[in-house]
């Protein structure tokens, strides 16, 4: 693993390198990336400027925990922190919840959470979306919740958007998909439908063949 990377450039009139640039990386024990650092020479005000910088932790199954990145401070001339992003996980390793907050007033503010769960198959059934307040919540994306089905062989058959009210919403022209699926898993027909369950308005229906 690469540690540190550094680029300069020859000065001619002082005949000696001039470092530009730097890139330092930190690594756990098992060779994984915990710490990003880059920073570039500011010729004119003769000091280092921080670029980026974003560091990770990881769970005891190896997964990420959190992830972290930061904001360079000019009057202090270090890093401060910017946002953090925290994870957990099922016993098998799937992602239950994703929490994002801000660094404001010198202490951490929840901005979102979202919630993951999964049939017996390890098939994701519902994503849900919430608020700094934990209140469902449609924010940026259009939808407060998705929701999808499957087949005994993990095939999935429908998606479907819904609102804070759990009821269905058009995003994009949508408010999901219906799928259709030959014997190998194969989608022959994708049909996306409107908030009354019909074909969305201005949308078609898909059909696909396959040869063997």
């Amino acid at each position: 693993n690469c540690l540190n990377k550094v680029t300069s450039f020859w000065d001619m009139r002082k005949h000696n390198w001039i470092e530009m640039s730097r890139e330092t990386s930190k690594y756990d024990e098992y060779g994984r990336q915990i710490e990003y650092d880059s920073r570039q020479w500011n010729v004119d005000r003769a000091c280092w400027i921080g670029l980026e910088k974003k560091s990770y932790a990881f769970s005891d199954m190896g997964l990420i925990a959190t992830y972290q990145e930061y904001l360079w401070n000019e009057t202090k001339g270090d890093w401060g922190n910017l946002i953090i992003d925290e994870y957990e996980y099922n016993t098998e390793g799937q992602k239950t919840v994703e929490m994002h907050s801000k660094w404001r007033n010198n202490e951490w503010n929840r901005t979102s959470r979202t919630e993951y769960k999964y049939d017996d198959n390890g098939n994701e059934v519902l994503r849900q979306f919430f608020d700094k307040d934990n209140k469902p919540t449609k924010g940026y994306i259009g939808f407060a919740q998705k929701a999808y089905t499957y087949d005994d062989k993990g095939h999935m058959l429908s998606d479907r958007y819904y609102d804070v009210k759990n009821k269905l919403v058009l995003v994009d022209g949508i408010a999901g998909n219906n799928y259709k699926r030959d014997g190998h898993g194969n989608i022959i027909e994708e049909f996306p439908i409107g908030t009354d369950q019909k074909i969305a308005k201005g949308k078609l229906m898909v059909r696909c063949k396959y040869d063997d």
